[in-house]
Order: C-alpha cells, then sequence, then structure tokens
C-alpha cells in the first residue's frame, strides 16, 4: 500500500490533513467530543530514517499545542511506511511511542503489542483497505531460469552418455571427448576444447557440486540479466577460464587435462557481484556472508587439487562481460591432470 492509498483510508474515516512543515512526517486530525485523534504518517523509506527520539519530540510539541488550544486528551498514533523492518521496529525500544508498521517490501501491517490503543476501528478498516489493494492487484508471473535449467539438463546428459560407455575418472577417455589439453588446443588448433570442455565433469562429486552451485547461482543471475545476457555471460566466462588454464599449464609446461564447468560457475559469481551493484543490493544486510557462501559453494568438488588461476579467469571475464553488458562506466582438480 502506497502513501496516495493510505491518506484515501484516512479520509475516508474522517481525518483530516494538517498543516506541517516536518518533511517526510504528515499529521491528520478527527475531532471526538473534547479530545484529539491524530494519525501522523511517517516516511521511513529510501535511506530516511526518523528515530524514536525525532518522533517523541514531534509527540510533545503536538500535544502541547492542542492542550493549550483546550483539547482534553490528544491522542497520537504513528503509521510508519519502513523498507528496513529490523531497524524500526526497534523504536518501540527507545520511547513509549504508540506506532504501527506498514512494510512497504510485502503491504503488510504490523502491529505491536500495546500499540494503537483507541484506534482499533481505524486499524479494521486500513487492513481491509490493504487486503483489497493486494487482491486487486494483478498475479506475478513466476519467473523460471529456462536457460540455466537447460545448461544444468544438457552437463547431466552429458555426463550420463560419457559414464554409460566408459569412465569419466580416465583422463584419456576424457580427452577423447573434448577435454582441454593445452598442446592440442595451441599446438594442434583443437580450439574448440575450450567450449566442449564446460560440458564435462571427472566423476559424480564432481558433477553433483558444479551443478549445485549452478542452480543457485545461475537462477539468480538469469532473473538479473535476462537469459541472452546470461547466456553470453555463461559461454565467454567459461571459455575465459578454459584460456586462462591453457595459458597456465603451457607456461609451466604441464600436460594437464582439464574439464568442467566451474570456469562459467565462477564467472556467474562474478556476474552476480556486479548485478547487486547495479541492483543496489552490495548494502543490504548479510550480503557479504552470502556472497561468500557463494564462493565457498563454487569452490568445492569433491577434491583437492584446485586450479585457482582457472578460477580468476573466470571471475574476471564474468566481472567484465557483465559489466559490459549492463552498461556499468570454477573448480579445476587435476585427475592425471585437472577439472574445474
Amino acid at each position: 500500500m502506497v502513501a496516495d492509498d493510505l491518506v484515501s483510508v484516512l479520509r475516508n474515516n474522517m481525518y483530516a490533513p494538517m498543516n506541517t512543515n516536518i518533511q517526510n512526517v504528515w499529521f491528520f486530525s478527527k475531532i471526538r467530543d473534547e479530545d484529539m485523534d491524530i494519525i501522523s504518517v511517517v516516511n521511513n523509506c529510501n535511506g530516511i530514517a526518523i528515530n524514536g527520539d525525532d518522533l517523541d519530540s514531534i509527540a510533545f510539541q503536538v500535544e502541547r499545542k492542542f492542550l493549550l488550544n483546550g483539547r482534553k486528551n490528544v491522542n497520537i498514533q504513528y503509521i510508519i511506511l519502513s523498507d528496513n523492518v529490523e531497524r524500526d521496529r526497534h523504536i518501540a525500544d527507545e520511547k513509549k511511542i504508540n506506532f504501527w508498521i506498514i512494510d512497504v517490501k510485502t503491504d503488510r501491517l504490523l502491529v505491536y503489542e500495546n500499540s494503537g490503543i483507541g484506534f482499533e476501528n481505524f486499524r479494521q478498516e486500513l487492513e481491509i483497505a490493504i487486503k483489497k489493494d493486494l487482491e486487486s492487484r494483478p498475479k506475478k508471473k513466476v519467473n523460471i531460469s529456462y536457460v540455466n535449467f537447460i545448461m544444468v539438463l544438457i552437463n547431466v546428459i552429458v555426463f550420463a552418455i560419457l559414464e554409460i560407455n566408459g569412465s569419466t575418472n580416465d583422463s584419456e577417455y576424457m580427452l577423447k571427448w573434448g577435454a582441454s589439453q593445452w598442446q592440442l588446443i595451441f599446438n594442434e588448433g583443437q580450439y574448440y576444447r575450450l567450449v566442449t570442455c564446460m560440458f564435462l565433469h571427472f566423476g559424480l562429486a564432481h558433477l553433483c557440486s558444479n551443478m549445485f552451485s549452478l542452480i543457485i547461482i545461475g537462477n539468480e543471475v538469469e532473473k538479473i540479466f535476462g537469459k541472452v545476457k546470461y547466456l553470453i555471460i555463461y559461454f565467454t566466462s567459461g571459455i575465459g577460464a578454459s584460456i586462462v588454464s591453457a595459458l597456465y599449464y603451457m607456461k609451466r609446461n604441464e600436460p594437464v587435462v582439464s574439464a568442467g564447468a566451474s570456469g562459467a560457475i565462477f564467472g556467474i559469481i562474478g556476474a552476480m557481484l556486479v548485478g547487486m551493484y547495479i541492483t543496489n543490493r552490495l548494502r543490504g544486510p548479510g550480503v557479504g556472508r552470502k556472497f561468500l557462501l557463494m564462493l565457498l559453494m563454487a569452490m568445492y568438488s569433491g577434491s583437492v587439487n584446485v586450479d585457482n588461476m582457472a578460477h580468476v579467469g573466470g571471475f574476471v571475464t564474468g566481472v567484465i562481460v557483465a559489466a559490459l553488458l549492463s552498461g556499468v562506466k570454477a573448480r579445476f582438480i587435476k585427475v592425471k591432470g585437472s577439472e574445474y
């Protein structure tokens, strides 16, 4: 329920607006015999945070004004429009203030114990109005991450086919099916391996850990960037990780066999970071912990031989590509080589 809807409910209940010069605070009054009932609407959204001391000071001034004008009792009820309920619900801890909170993110009316005595009828009207407002809204379409689901499905199908026909823990067998090795890529021109290796996995544990990470992280990134951009980020990150891995092992002159999706997954994590920046979610509560959890999920793959250079390649590629697409100014494990 937005502020205009709330004002409409107030007027329907015979509350008249009062002239004030207090920013982000509005007053509505109704005379009842010798008493004055006042409802104050407080806008605590978009970085605004009027605290208990502020409200207590406002209440004192309003009460004093009307008591001096001959009113026997002045009853004040605050309605706080909040986009941060955890912050604003502690106002009652600071001062003895009657207040309700309307959570603008969920359109819920939150009423605390002993709050709003004398305003029960208005509260009922407000709850009815909120319910009608919610019921009148069009149902949100379920945003299913089809592309990410298809990526997961392809990885699973490829693994099943390879496992049925041989052993995915055999590096020679995996080379036959398109795993990465720098000699074959750079010396023999088999550049297709930079892509095919992204859909191969060394063993069931490797597949499951990567797909679990991809389901959790990929769904969110696809919702932020859309299907086409998500595909671009996924493939460019995976290819970037494959190139960095191949160059790294070429420099070390090690004939390592590499395969796995986590280069692309680390690119998706990088894109998630860009997406959180775009949507202003980097400063939200617990963001650091959530991002660390994503990294840990992506880094676990059931093996101890991790190629961090490939992770870096995928992550950096994901950040750059996501930033370019939005307009902002993978696990590698050795099995006679490495898997990622």
